[in-house]
């Protein structure tokens, strides 16, 4: 295999260590990847405030192009995206919530349109947080994971017995519910052994009576 000697490190590498160059001889940079990395991260050290004000004004001017830029960003990276998200959420959590408040009481209707839109975008994610509030309410919180529920019962009604069909959207009378074996309100616990799923009509008949 062809080799270079890098004129950085001065280590010879295969040629495929060297960006391309058109205009050079052999088509190759005449530093290794590896060095162009740590000067790349050297000069972006030395230079941060300069390129962040560049980067800012540059997306004032060309706000729709740097929208593109950075949802096509997001999704070549989505993982370390989200990690960067949640970690950036945990550190200033106080400053959200603080954020949350002034853009309601300022926002109020954009505000009660937006959460009607989300609850009904999300309604699996709604009544696990109603039953989280319930599970706190009267004592008992616990891990549940529903997955595991729906393993544990193949697929069956714990009440009726007769198969469930998941696909089924809330509030179909034969959608999927996770229902509590002894009511939380009778002092059941929100907990994996406590939890089963049924029938969404099931579960309402049911209501708070003991098994």
């Amino acid at each position: 295999m062809d080799e270079k000697r890098c004129s950085t490190c001065e280590v010879s590498k295969p040629l495929d260590e060297f960006h391309r160059q058109s205009a050079a001889k052999d088509g190759r940079q005449r530093r290794c990847r590896g060095c162009v990395r740590t000067a790349g991260k050297a000069y972006k050290a030395a230079n941060a405030d300069r390129i962040a004000e560049y980067n800012r004004q540059w997306r004032m001017e060309n706000p729709e192009a740097a929208k593109a830029a950075t949802e096509s960003w997001r999704e070549r990276n989505r993982e370390r995206y989200l990690e960067s998200k949640l970690a950036w959420q945990r550190r200033n959590r106080d400053r959200r919530v603080e954020q949350a408040r002034m853009y309601r009481e300022a926002n109020p209707e954009k505000y009660r349109a937006a959460l009607a839109q989300w609850k009904a975008e999300n309604p699996e994610r709604v009544r696990d947080h109603h039953r989280k509030r319930r599970a706190s309410r009267y004592g008992g919180v616990g891990q549940v994971d529903g997955e595991t529920a729906w393993t544990d019962c193949g697929g069956l009604c714990g009440l009726c017995g007769d198969a469930i069909d998941r696909s089924l959207p809330w509030p179909d009378p034969e959608s999927a519910s996770l229902d509590h074996i002894l009511p939380l309100s009778k002092g059941g616990a929100h907990d994996q052994s406590n939890v089963q799923w049924t029938h969404l009509v099931c579960n309402l008949r049911k209501g708070v009576t003991l098994p």
